[in-house]
């Protein structure tokens, strides 16, 4: 957890008034969603939920948590986006932060580690919502994170 921690500290010096952190999430929090989801999250994804339940920096970058509030809620975008949407979502891919065009960056819960620790995260176009796969953007969360943080 120390690695998002640094992360986090970033962010809160940097962000000003328009950067919002969430307070982490519980083990059983995360257990309840994973049963929603029918799948096991990585554990350095969770271990960055349970740091910080996601955040908002100002109106263009969210990165999603568990949430009351749908619109930053994993399970919500979740279930819209491959139940509801016109453009369905591979159930294998779980929505982690908008790009604000309609597309998404997505854990391949399928490519989660013999060990457990890792995804990769995907860059899925709700234009290209018929591909079998999609275009690796980071080959871990943490990886993933910093490169988010990066594109302006």
């Amino acid at each position: 957890m120390a690695q998002f921690e640094a992360i986090l500290a970033t962010l809160k010096a940097n962000g000003g008034e328009e950067t919002t952190l969430y307070e982490g999430v519980s083990e059983a929090q995360l257990a309840s969603l994973e049963k929603q989801l029918g799948y096991s999250l990585p554990l350095t994804y969770k271990q960055f939920l349970q740091t910080c339940n996601g955040f908002r920096l100002g109106f263009t970058k969210a990165l999603f948590g568990i949430h009351e509030n749908e619109s930053l809620d994993l399970y919500a975008n979740y279930r819209w986006e491959t139940k509801e949407s016109s453009h369905p979502l591979k159930k294998h891919l779980l929505p982690i932060a908008p790009n604000g065009l309609g597309d998404y960056y997505c854990l391949d819960l399928k490519t989660v580690s013999s060990s457990g620790e890792e995804s990769d995260v995907v860059f899925w176009q709700h234009d290209n919502f018929r591909s079998k796969s999609f275009p690796v953007f980071a080959e871990d969360f943490q990886t993933f994170i910093t490169r988010f943080l990066q594109e302006s």
